[in-house]
C-alpha cells in the first residue's frame, strides 16, 4: 500500500500567507505561482454563484422542460438565450443533429445532457458549438504601465472597450536577443526549428478602474513584459462569462472545421462529462479564455482511420485552465503557444497511432509553441511530457508527480523514446516526483554535451532545433524514480541519500546560475528526502488535500465505477498514485509485471477507461485470412488490409475459434501482432473488430469520501 503519510493540517482553510503554497521548501517563488488558488473555477461567480472547489460547477436549476430529442440546434439556441442566469437547458434522451447551425451558449447558462451515453449530438460539415462570441472584433490597446512582476493596476495607451467583468489578454512579441535568463523567441534558426507566434501573453480579468487605468486578476506573472517582451500591448473582446457545457455525447465525424468545440474568450466556463469523438483538428481550443475548467470528459481522435487524427485540448492563449479527469484515445493535449498558468492534472493518454506507417502520433502532452509560463503538468498518466522547440521557446513549468513510461504500453516505439523532454531552449524547468521510463529506456540523460537515444529525460536538444546549454544548467531534477538508475535520484548536495552511489556526487539542483539567471537557482529543497531527515512531498502542487492510503480523499472524480451502469463495484486507488514515497504499486495498464518498484499505480481516470464497456457501434469488421504463432506472440493476417493504407493501434476483439480482446504490440497495414503465451492454432475465418470506443457516462467517477480520516474539529487557526 502507499505509505506516505502527511499532517492533517491540509483541511484547515487558510490564507496563502499564513499556510504557504504547497510547493514550498521544494520550489524557488520565483519558479512558481499559486495554481490552487487561481486554477480552474473561481470560488465566486461574477453573477454571485459559488464552487465547492475548482473543479465542481455550481449548482443551477433546470430551466423550462426537457428539449425533446430531435429539436433543431436554432431551437435550443432560442431556447438557451431565453434561460435565467444560474439555470441549465437539459436535453433529454436521443440524439440532436446538424450539418451547419451553430449552437451558442450563453452567459451563466449550463448546456446539459441526461449523460454522455443517452444524449447524442451528431454536429458534421460546418456545424460548431461556441462559447465564444463570434460575431465579436478585437480592440487592441498598448500596455504602457504596471509592466512590472506582481503587478495587479495597469495603465493602457488607450481605453477602447475596456471594462470590469471582461477579460483582456497581455500580449507581446518575443525577442531575438537572448541575455542569458527568460527568453521568449520563435525565430528559426535562431530558438526553434521552424519559427512560429513567438508571443508571451497572460489572459487576466478586469475588476475594475477608469480613463486608462484598471486593476486585474490574478496580478502579472512573468518578470520580462517591457524587456525580453518588448512593447506589449493587451487585447479585448467581448467575454462570455459562466457557461458550462456537461454530459453529452459528441460526434464531429464530416466535420471541416479547424475548431469543432471553441471555448473562447470565456471567464469561469466549463465543459465536463462529455464524451467527443472524431474531430478535425483540434476538438476543443481555449483561446484567450481565463479560469476555465476541462474535467470528467472523453476524448477519442477519429474511429476510422485517417491522415492525422486531432487533438483533444488545445489551450492557446489562455490563463488558470483546468484540465483534470480526462482520459483521450488516438489524441493529444498540447499548447499552441502563449499559455500562462494552466495546470493539466490526472489525465490518463493511451494508443499512438501512425499514418501509412511513416508519422507516429504519441499520446502526449506538449507545448509546441513559445510563450508559455508557469504551467504545472501533475499525477498524469500518459507517454511523454514534452516541451519541444519546433515553433520556439519555454520558461518556468513544472512536472510533478507524474507517470511517464516514454513509450504507449505495450506498443514498441519505432524510433528515440523519451519520457520528459525539456526541448531546444526550455530554461527554468522542475522536474519533482515523476516515475519515468520503460523497458525502451537505456540511458538517464540526454544533453547538448552528450546526446543519447532513448533517453529518459532529454534536456536542451531536441530534433534539428537549436541546443541550450542553460535549459540543463537551470533545471531542477528532484525526488524522481527512473527505471535506469532504479533508485530515487535526491541529488541536492552530500547529505542527500544516494548522493555518491545515485547521484555520482553530481547536483541536479540549480543553487548556482549567473548573470540575468541568478533570479532563479533554487535552493536545495528541504522536503522529499525523508532518509534526509527530510519531510515528505505534498500529495499535490495545487490542491489542499493531504495523502490518503485507502481513499478517503474527498475528490468527487477519485472512487471508480468498475462495472458500469451496474456501479454495484468501486475501485479507490491510492492517493498520490506516483511519486518516491508511493510503495506497494503496479503493474500500470500497458505491463504485465511492475518496472517502476512499487511507485505508481493507474489513475482514476487509467481505471474508468480499462473497465468502461465497448461501443461496439463504431467498430469495423476485418476478415481473417491467416495466422501464426512465435515466442509468445501471435500474429492475425486481414483481408484486403486496412482503408487507407494506415496502421492501427490499440484494443480489438477476436470472434471464432481465437475469439477474446487483446491489445495490439504490433502492426502493420495488413497485421496485427498480440502477445499470446500459448499456441491457439489457426485463427482463419475468424474476424477482427476495431476499434474499441468506450461507452461513457460520468457517473463512473464516485466521491470518494468512504474510507479516509475525519478532518479535525474544535480547530482554530491563527493567522501570523
Amino acid at each position: 500500500m502507499n505509505k506516505a503519510i502527511f499532517a492533517l493540517c491540509a483541511f484547515l482553510v487558510l490564507p496563502v500567507m499564513g499556510l504557504g503554497q504547497n510547493w514550498s521548501g521544494i520550489l524557488a517563488s520565483s519558479r512558481a505561482i499559486n495554481w490552487g488558488a487561481n486554477a480552474g473555477l473561481p470560488a465566486t461567480f461574477l453573477d454571485g454563484e459559488t464552487t465547492p472547489n475548482a473543479w465542481t460547477p455550481p449548482t443551477r436549476t433546470q430551466c423550462g422542460s426537457t428539449v425533446a430529442a430531435g429539436t433543431s440546434f436554432a431551437t435550443i439556441n432560442s431556447d438557451l438565450a431565453a434561460c435565467a442566469a444560474g439555470t441549465y437547458l437539459l436535453l433529454g434522451p436521443g440524439t440532436f443533429s446538424s450539418s451547419s447551425t451553430n449552437i451558442n451558449l450563453v452567459n451563466n447558462v449550463t448546456l446539459r445532457g441526461s449523460g454522455a451515453d443517452q444524449t447524442f449530438i451528431t454536429c458534421s460539415a460546418t456545424c460548431a458549438i461556441n462559447f465564444k462570441n463570434t460575431s465579436a472584433s478585437s480592440i487592441e490597446n498598448t500596455w504602457t504601465g504596471g509592466l512590472s512582476q506582481g503587478s495587479t493596476s495597469l495603465t493602457f495607451g488607450g481605453n477602447a472597450g475596456l471594462a470590469a467583468g471582461q477579460l483582456t489578454i497581455l500580449y507581446g512579441l518575443g525577442s531575438t536577443t537572448d541575455t542569458g535568463g527568460v527568453y521568449v523567441c520563435s525565430t528559426s534558426g535562431t530558438c526553434s526549428q521552424s519559427g512560429g507566434n513567438g508571443n508571451q501573453s497572460q489572459t487576466v480579468l478586469i475588476t475594475g478602474g477608469s480613463g486608462n487605468t484598471w486593476t486585474i486578476s490574478p496580478s502579472v506573472y512573468m518578470p520580462n513584459w517591457g524587456t525580453g517582451v518588448p512593447s506589449p500591448t493587451e487585447t479585448w473582446e467581448t467575454t462570455t462569462v459562466g457557461a458550462g457545457l456537461e454530459d453529452i455525447g459528441f460526434d464531429f465525424t464530416g466535420n471541416t472545421n479547424q475548431v469543432q468545440i471553441t471555448l473562447g474568450n470565456c471567464y469561469a466556463c466549463w465543459i465536463k462529462g462529455n464524451r467527443i469523438i472524431n474531430g478535425y483538428y483540434n476538438q476543443v481550443d481555449t483561446k484567450g479564455s481565463k479560469s476555465y475548467l476541462i474535467a470528467n470528459n472523453y476524448f477519442y481522435g477519429a474511429t476510422t482511420l485517417v491522415s492525422n487524427p486531432p487533438a483533444g485540448v488545445t489551450m492557446d492563449t489562455d490563463s488558470d485552465g483546468l484540465v483534470i479527469n480526462n482520459f483521450t484515445q488516438l489524441s493529444t493535449f498540447y499548447w499552441q503557444g502563449g499559455a500562462a498558468g494552466d495546470v493539466i492534472a490526472y489525465n490518463y493518454q493511451r494508443d499512438a497511432y501512425s499514418n501509412s506507417g511513416s508519422q507516429i502520433y504519441p499520446p502526449v502532452i506538449v507545448e509546441h509553441e513559445s510563450g508559455g509560463s508557469f504551467l504545472l503538468e501533475e499525477g498524469n498518466e500518459n507517454s511523454s511530457l514534452q516541451m519541444d522547440n519546433c515553433h520556439g521557446t519555454q520558461n518556468l513549468d513544472t512536472f510533478f508527480r507524474n507517470l511517464a513510461p516514454s513509450n504507449d504500453p505495450p506498443y514498441p516505439s519505432p524510433g528515440n523514446v523519451v519520457s520528459i523532454m525539456l526541448g531546444g531552449i526550455a530554461r527554468f524547468m522542475n522536474v519533482v516526483g515523476n516515475v519515468l521510463g520503460s523497458a525502451e529506456t537505456t540511458t538517464y540523460k540526454s544533453t547538448p554535451s552528450n546526446p543519447q537515444s532513448n533517453a529518459v529525460l532529454s534536456i536542451g536538444i531536441w530534433s534539428a532545433g537549436p541546443t541550450d546549454t542553460l535549459a540543463v544548467t537551470s533545471s531542477l531534477l528532484w525526488g524522481n524514480y527512473d527505471v535506469v538508475t532504479g533508485a530515487v535520484r535526491w541529488c541536492g548536495n552530500s547529505s542527500d541519500t544516494g548522493w555518491s552511489a545515485v547521484c555520482g556526487s553530481t547536483s541536479e539542483v540549480p543553487t548556482t546560475l549567473t548573470g540575468t539567471a541568478v533570479p532563479f537557482e533554487n535552493p536545495v529543497p528541504t522536503l522529499g528526502d525523508t532518509g534526509a531527515g527530510q519531510g515528505a512531498l505534498p500529495a499535490s502542487f495545487f490542491m489542499p488535500t493531504t495523502a490518503y492510503p485507502n481513499g478517503g480523499t474527498g475528490l468527487s472524480w477519485w472512487k471508480v465505477c468498475t462495472n458500469y451502469p451496474e456501479c454495484s463495484t468501486t475501485q479507490t486507488q491510492p492517493f498520490p498514485t506516483f511519486g518516491p514515497d508511493v510503495t506497494g504499486g503496479g503493474p500500470v495498464i500497458g505491463n504485465t509485471t511492475d518496472i517502476y518498484a512499487g511507485h505508481a499505480y493507474d489513475i482514476p481516470a487509467a481505471l474508468a477507461w480499462k473497465t468502461l464497456p465497448i461501443d461496439t457501434s463504431y467498430q469495423a469488421s476485418y476478415s481473417i485470412t491467416g495466422s501464426s504463432w512465435s515466442s509468445g506472440k501471435e500474429t492475425l493476417t486481414i483481408s484486403g488490409g486496412f482503408p487507407g493504407g494506415f496502421t492501427p493501434k490499440g484494443e480489438f476483439q477476436v470472434t471464432g475459434t481465437c475469439a477474446g480482446t487483446f491489445v495490439m504490440n504490433g502492426s502493420s497495414n495488413t497485421t496485427v501482432s498480440y502477445a499470446l503465451s500459448s499456441n491457439p492454432g489457426s485463427c482463419s475465418g475468424g474476424s477482427l473488430k476495431y476499434p474499441d470506443v468506450r461507452q461513457f457516462n460520468e457517473k463512473v467517477y464516485e466521491n470518494d469520501t468512504s474510507v479516509g480520516p475525519a478532518p479535525p474539529t474544535g480547530l482554530q487557526a491563527v493567522v501570523h
